[in-house]
């Protein structure tokens, strides 16, 4: 699977569970360097 769906179906479904400031931290702090670190750093350790 590739990294955009595997990382769109974790987002999904932390959203649905938080709630309350867990919930806007994610939203405001799961910008473009979070996503970037972990597509560059994180995921290719983690497919391997």
């Amino acid at each position: 699977m590739s990294f955009n769906n595997e990382h769109d179906q974790w987002l999904s479904g932390h959203l649905k569970r938080r709630k309350g400031e867990r919930l806007d931290a994610l939203k405001r702090g799961h910008g473009f360097g979070n996503r970037l670190f972990i597509e560059h750093v994180w995921w290719p350790l983690a497919i391997y």
